[in-house]
């Protein structure tokens, strides 16, 4: 790393996809920062608690989360959630 360059964690939303029958991962899309607070008031929970965990999405987030997003969900198929995690990059 260069000197007078940093990492920093930088927190990620993400909505993860997997088969409902079976634990393989399929997805993620990364949500926007913008849309942090809309997806707590889906979820009905708050922007910091969503920073603690996974969060299952239910038959009745996913209409708003759909337009949200832009994705159809398919419960029969696959269990999604909402989730957080680190990623670090670079800082001048």
């Amino acid at each position: 790393m260069d000197e007078g360059k940093h990492r920093i964690n930088k927190a990620v939303y993400v909505v993860s996809w997997y088969e409902r029958y079976g634990d393989d991962f399929i997805g993620e899309l990364e949500l926007s920062e913008n849309h942090l607070e809309e997806v707590g008031q889906i979820l009905d929970v708050s922007v910091c608690d969503l920073a603690g965990g996974a969060y299952p999405v239910k038959l009745s987030h996913v209409d708003q989360l759909q337009n949200l997003v832009g994705v159809k969900f398919d419960l029969n198929l696959y269990e999604y959630f909402v989730e957080v995690f680190s990623r670090s990059k670079e800082n001048d």
